[in-house]
């Protein structure tokens, strides 16, 4: 059985890497971003990503590019910073509905194109990954409560996450090997909004996977494709992903990872950012491993 693609939502604070993961996570993606915005692409990543040719004007123009993506040629569809095309989109329906008497008007409709956008999501081809800002939980001065979530106008951190598949929000977490920044999902906080259809990121006994949507989605069952010429990186985070997930104490993994990178400098490539990539996968994956191996042990499915 064939699983049918994510759409997947993460938001957290400006900086914590957010569109780094994306480019890490989807080297077959196609990303629709602002200038500027896929520049670790070069400087951190290390590869060239495929993008539109031109900057999304609004989110309904997106909406109408999601049904022309061919699965065949992308691994999903990356919109990069979800909440500047938010904020431009109503712009657009403010100028458009200036002088409606209705002042609900322009909430309405901006609401309607998300809600669009959300069908077309569902329905293409291809997994689909929005990010956005962040929004702290917040009372409106009529009362109503609005989750913590993506940066959106009106009530749509409430009404956007429910419709993904994968809602996760970055979070800095310290005392992690690697980039410390985590995602989080948390199904008794009733302040924030979070959801993983998957379970990789249950959500009560794990509430914190790494910052990285590839591993996610490689752990749920999904092929995600390599960048073309570093398909050996799949055989070494396989690999050292077991080892790691066997070492009994941090100083182990961190003699593993110096060892691993000595034989991948020696065996796969000099190149200093892939070699990065490929430990960072590895590492992730290993913490996937043991939450795993954790839930099961939890219902007495292993010793």
């Amino acid at each position: 059985m064939s699983l049918e693609p994510q759409f997947i939502c993460t938001y957290g604070m400006s900086g914590l890497g957010k569109t780094v993961d994306a480019l890490y996570s989807f080297p077959h993606g196609l990303f629709v971003a602002p200038p500027g915005a896929l520049t670790p692409a070069e400087t951190v990543v290390g590869y060239s990503p495929r993008r539109t040719k031109v900057e999304a004007p609004s989110i309904t123009a997106v909406t109408e590019m999601l049904a022309r993506v061919h699965a065949a040629e992308f691994d999903a569809i990356v919109i990069d910073d979800f909440s500047l095309l938010a904020e431009r989109q109503m712009a657009l329906l403010e100028r458009r509905y200036a002088n409606s008497k209705n002042r609900f008007a322009v909430f309405s409709a901006m609401r309607d194109v998300v809600l669009d956008f959300r069908d077309a999501a569902r329905r293409a081809q291809v997994h689909v990954l929005v990010n956005t800002h962040e929004q702290s939980p917040m009372t409106k001065p009529d009362g109503r409560f609005v989750l913590g979530g993506p940066r959106l106008p009106g009530q749509l951190p409430n009404d956007l996450p429910p419709a993904t598949d994968i809602c996760l929000r970055a979070v800095p977490q310290n005392d992690r090997l690697g980039w410390p920044v985590v995602y989080q999902r948390n199904v008794l906080d009733t302040t924030w909004s979070t959801k993983d259809r998957t379970d990789v990121i249950d959500g009560k006994r794990v509430t914190h996977g790494p910052m990285n949507i590839g591993e996610i989605l490689r752990m749920a069952g999904y092929k995600i494709r390599r960048l073309a010429g570093l398909e050996w990186q799949e055989v070494v985070v396989s690999r050292l992903a077991e080892a790691l997930a066997a070492c009994p104490a941090r100083e182990d993994e961190v003699a593993l990872l110096q060892a691993a990178t000595a034989r991948i400098r020696e065996k796969y490539t000099q190149n200093n950012l892939h070699i990065r990539w490929t430990l960072r996968d590895a590492t992730d994956r290993a913490h996937l491993m043991r939450a795993r191996a954790g839930m099961l042990s939890a219902f007495g499915v292993l010793a």
